[in-house]
């Protein structure tokens, strides 16, 4: 099924939050990929990992 996990994990690499909860209500993906997803994104976002630059104060 189309936009599969290997598709959305660009998504994840997104410098903002995305919302993969659709994809896994469709069947798109399993809980665990909308899990991996949601923490790769999570990571991505430059206020989870210490500023833009990546710098902790």
């Amino acid at each position: 099924m189309w936009p599969d996990f290997e598709f959305l994990k660009m998504f994840a690499a997104f410098e903002f939050p995305v919302d993969f909860t659709p994809y896994l209500k469709n069947g798109n993906i399993t809980q665990d990929e909308f899990n991996q997803l949601t923490q790769l994104n999570k990571q991505s976002i430059p206020a989870n990992n210490g500023g833009e630059n990546g710098n902790v104060d």
